[in-house]
């Protein structure tokens, strides 16, 4: 499936799936290489970094 960037925080060495309910994950594309937006060299990702929330 495809997750938006903005959905995914750094938990450690894991990636946690933030603010997604399991009905949206369940509704997200499939992920196709060929529709992915490819990141620009120059282009900046931020990603958050959460605490244990288990």
């Amino acid at each position: 499936m495809a997750v938006p960037v903005e959905a995914v925080a750094l938990l450690g060495e894991h990636v946690a799936l933030m603010g997604l309910t399991p009905e949206r994950l369940r509704a997200l594309p499939a992920f196709a290489p060929g529709s992915a937006t490819a990141v620009q060299l120059d282009e900046t990702l931020r990603l958050g970094i959460v605490r244990p929330f288990h």
